[in-house]
């Protein structure tokens, strides 16, 4: 990952996962990547798995989880920390 310019940020993952960053020019302006690893079939895959298919199964749920997002980027101006904050008790609901 490291040698097709991904950038590791461990300060931006946790225990359970590890998070790089990629940037990117597209024709209207740049465009961030983020990749996630984690350990299959661990505690944090799992749950992982049970957001993504509830969110999949139901648009409402979509739409707000996408409210969420939104009042969390404006909330956290910036910090990651406060952005995953925001959205947590949210995510584990989903992922019980």
């Amino acid at each position: 990952l490291i040698r097709n310019n991904y950038m590791f940020k461990p300060k931006a993952g946790n225990e359970n996962r590890l998070f790089f960053e990629k940037n990117y020019k597209r024709l209207f302006g740049e465009r961030r990547i983020h990749l996630h690893l984690t350990i299959i079939d661990s505690k944090f895959w799992n749950n992982s798995l049970k957001v993504r298919n509830k969110l999949a199964k139901n648009t409402e749920l979509r739409k707000k989880y996408e409210e969420l997002k939104k009042q969390a980027v404006k909330y956290a101006k910036g910090e990651g920390k406060r952005y995953r904050s925001y959205k947590s008790k949210f995510l584990e609901e989903l992922s019980k």
